[in-house]
């Protein structure tokens, strides 16, 4: 059986500077049909992999572990057990296959429910979890612009995944007990709602906690301060921003919660090593 993919290919060569110290970043995505997908030549050492199976459901097995797969379902594979998946589906199968890598990759796994290999089923986050596929494998050329792209749409996937594994808690609770996981998933959609005035105190007020116990359970969750969650946050939107819309930049700056373009700049160049004015020039080349 040979490895043939479709042409919905992105792959980083081997060329890419892309640091081992990076908290998350793509090796590839690449859309496969499961007759030619060869799983054991595809994934550089210690990468995670998403599976995510469209068109039809059918059997995988995972080392010894085996699943029943309904079409729109995401599979996970642990770093170094990626290539020993064997997929029994139609030969119609399209299968996008995500390798990624990060000091961040388990705890960004963790929180979005993948703690060993596992499956989920979509259900309401179908759409824009296959819109950002979508986005990803149409990134077909490496520049600075484009890697940076790629891994705002990577940290955007697992915000949809962790948002639905928070789902999946809080429905599982019992009615009218609020735990730590209801609490997280409230904060992540206020954050959301608000990205341009949150802080922490607008956090614990708007839950009726107080600001320590607001600050552990970020901490105890995300690894993180709320203040550190909330600029990834704004700084990854500000990223997807820059290369899919036509918004000046001042703009931007405001709707992410800055007053000043200068301070948004600064804030921006320090996190992802690269001005936004470079970013905001590349767009054409998406």
């Amino acid at each position: 059986m040979t490895h043939e993919t479709s042409d919905k290919t992105n792959i980083v060569p081997s060329g890419i500077d892309v640091s081992p110290l990076s908290d998350l970043y793509i090796h590839f995505c690449r859309q496969v049909l499961t007759r030619s997908l060869r799983t054991a030549a595809l994934f550089p050492p210690d990468s995670h992999t998403f599976f995510l199976l469209c068109t039809n459901g059918g059997k995988v097995r995972l080392g010894r572990q085996q699943y029943n797969i309904e079409p729109d379902t995401i599979l996970y594979a642990p770093a170094r057990s990626a290539g020993s998946v064997i997929f029994r589906c139609p030969a119609d199968t399209y299968v996008t296959v995500l390798s990624f890598s990060g000091t961040m990759a388990e705890e960004y796994l963790a929180r979005a429910g993948f703690h060993m290999s596992s499956a989920a089923h979509l259900k309401d986050s179908l759409g824009e979890v296959r819109d950002l596929i979508t986005r990803l494998t149409d990134i077909r050329y490496v520049t600075e612009a484009n890697e940076l792209m790629r891994t705002a749409l990577l940290y955007q996937l697992f915000s949809v995944l962790t948002a639905c594994n928070m789902q999946r808690s809080q429905k599982g609770s019992r009615a009218g007990e609020a735990n730590d996981v209801d609490y997280l998933y409230f904060f992540l959609d206020y954050i959301r709602s608000h990205v341009d005035t949150v802080t922490i105190q607008a956090l614990a007020r708007a839950g009726g906690l107080s600001r320590t116990y607001v600050y552990r359970l970020f901490r105890k969750r995300y690894g993180m301060s709320p203040s550190d969650f909330i600029l990834r946050y704004r700084m990854t939107l500000a990223a997807h921003k820059i290369q899919t819309t036509p918004e000046s930049l001042k703009d931007i700056a405001a709707e992410t919660g800055y007053q000043t373009y200068a301070g948004f700049s600064t804030a921006f160049q320090k996190y992802f090593h690269v001005l936004p004015t470079a970013a905001h020039r590349q767009q054409d080349i998406l």
